[in-house]
């Protein structure tokens, strides 16, 4: 190798040898005041999930009775042979408009009767008749006994009489969800970083004694999803007005603030628990009446962020269990155990120097605190691999970043400026 040659590889080496010092004084600006992982305090230590399980879901379903029990705005079909139609016809029969979802028959037999407000019907020459919280066989003995025995209208046993359940009465119920139960999330190619997402605002109709949690939503999409909090929540209509509600909802407002300011009746349903701890919800509570609002919450401030040698990115934090700072810079494409095979191998293929060899394994985590302030924490990941204490768990709004040491920027280099000479077949 002649003397020229020497002196270009001699500068280079200088010139890498500055940038590294450059890059290395950078990086101990930022560790400064960090604290080291193992001597980090109890009270900033992320929070561990408490070992839970999942609820019984038929819980949040009323159970139906075993006989319809009738109520307002129920539509009956009610014939009565000389009354409501003629002897010498049959009972009209006509078909209705089917409902998704709707356990109503497609065919309706009778004269529609609409039951009022205060739960009775209107039949002609007769008194009002109360039928609310009655079953249909009740409903049908009342009508014979009304127009035989008390009005003398029909003759005890010749009397024609056919009710039926035409429609049952529905709840208009308000579903708000921001966990994208109708269109999946966009992710970003090669991470998990959720770019995208679509809520939905659905007013639905449930049928009595189907009118619960489990029916709203199985009708719009489902059990909340990933990117939703483990949590539903239940806003009373007749207490909130509705739309003040819903518009402070669709605005950010946390529904817990709403129960600490006394603003409505609401209701926090969990979908999983503490083994062994009493359920906060009971079966009145799970029932959906006119006006109110079933609202899933979306978790995307759970999240994380990398910077560094990590691709800049925002990373979503799982709901149901705990990662430590290992598992996130897994999530976030780093390689916390090492370089990859490929690369290298493309590498020597190609002729150049070997590459980053040496892995850096020095962590920056920046903690925002609970009084507004942040901390630093340090951690070492080659000693993270074997000491627990180093093994930080992750929690929402840290940021990541990844930094080689100095002498890993030093071997690096050196290993850069080889010049492998050999060919893989």
């Amino acid at each position: 190798m002649d003397e020229q040659t020497l002196n270009q590889q001699g500068r280079w080496t200088a010139i890498a040898l500055l940038t590294a010092c450059l890059a290395c004084s950078g990086c101990a600006t930022m560790m400064k005041g960090a604290i080291p992982a193992s001597q980090l305090p109890p009270e900033l230590m992320a929070q561990a999930h408490c070992p839970r399980t999942p609820i019984d879901f038929t819980l949040l379903r009323q159970p139906p009775p075993p006989s319809y029990l009738v109520g307002a705005r129920d539509i009956l079909g009610i014939y009565i042979q000389d009354v409501l139609g003629r002897n010498d016809e049959p009972p009209p029969v006509f078909a209705l408009l089917h409902t998704p979802n709707s356990s109503d028959p497609p065919l309706a037999v009778g004269n529609p009767v609409t039951v009022a407000d205060d739960g009775t019907i209107i039949l002609p020459r007769i008194p009002p008749m109360r039928v609310a919280g009655m079953t249909i066989p009740q409903i049908d003995a009342a009508i014979r006994r009304a127009y035989t025995m008390d009005s003398r209208i029909l003759q005890p046993g010749q009397e024609v009489v056919t009710v039926t359940l035409i429609r049952k009465r529905l709840h208009r119920i308000m579903v708000i969800r921001e966990d994208s139960p109708a269109v999946p999330p966009i992710l970003k190619p090669r991470d998990g970083t959720l770019i995208a997402r679509r809520g939905t605002t659905n007013a639905i109709e449930l049928p009595s004694f189907e009118n619960d949690v489990l029916h709203a939503l199985s009708q719009t999409g489902g059990l909340p999803g990933e990117d939703a909090r483990n949590e539903i929540w239940v806003l009373r209509g007749a207490a909130n007005g509705g739309a003040p509600i819903i518009e402070q909802l669709q605005n950010g407002i946390d529904p817990a603030t709403l129960v600490t300011n006394g603003a409505s009746a609401i209701v926090r349903i969990p979908l999983s628990v503490v083994p062994g701890s009493a359920l906060p919800f009971g079966p009145a509570d799970i029932v959906l009446n006119d006006g109110d609002v079933l609202f899933v919450q979306s978790r995307m401030g759970d999240c994380f962020y990398t910077g560094g040698l990590l691709p800049g990115g925002q990373f979503l934090l799982p709901r149901d269990y705990d990662i430590d700072i290992i598992n996130a810079i897994s999530l976030a494409g780093g390689a916390p155990h090492g370089p990859a095979g490929f690369p290298l191998i493309a590498q020597l293929r190609s002729g150049s120097g070997p590459g980053n060899i040496v892995s850096p394994s020095r962590v920056l985590v920046i903690r925002k605190t609970p009084s507004g302030g942040q901390i630093k924490i340090y951690i070492d990941l080659r000693k993270a691999l074997n000491d627990p204490r180093e093994q930080v768990l992750v929690q929402s709004g840290d940021t990541i970043y990844l930094f080689w040491k100095p002498w890993e920027v030093a071997a690096n280099i050196g290993l850069n400026l080889i010049n492998i000479q050999y060919t893989i077949p």
